[in-house]
């Protein structure tokens, strides 16, 4: 499986837009799935403070992570510290995994397409 085409929105690098109704709008970015997909998986991921998690990766869903909170990764052998507000898209083959931080965090998962078993664990 190849990795290596994740994207990483950071919140704090996108332009706001006022509207006149007192909104703000920020335009995240567009990721082309090159797939059809007929579901979409939400999931809700708490890690406590000081977590860690095993390289894994997905044989065929891309993975959306919303962080509420900062988190530090380990994604395609580089590390990423995120930010709260910032967006993961992970593509098949990603490999990926929470490194250890200093707080709790949250996140908002979107797995698409929903497939059972298409974890794919790189290290035990």
């Amino acid at each position: 499986i190849e990795g290596g085409k994740m994207k990483l929105f950071k919140a704090n690098e996108l332009k706001a837009d006022s509207r006149p109704d007192g909104r703000i709008i920020r335009q995240i970015g567009t990721v082309n799935l090159n797939q059809k997909t007929d579901n979409l998986h939400f999931l809700e991921a708490y890690h406590p403070s000081n977590f860690t998690e095993g390289q894994h990766g997905h044989e065929k869903s891309y993975e959306i992570f919303y962080f509420f909170d900062q988190a530090k990764y380990e994604i395609n052998e580089k590390t990423y510290e995120i930010n709260k507000g910032d967006i993961v898209v992970l593509e098949p083959g990603d490999k990926h995994g929470a490194l250890e931080k200093n707080n709790e965090t949250n996140i908002l998962v979107i797995r698409i397409p929903w497939i059972e078993d298409d974890k794919i664990n790189f290290t035990e």
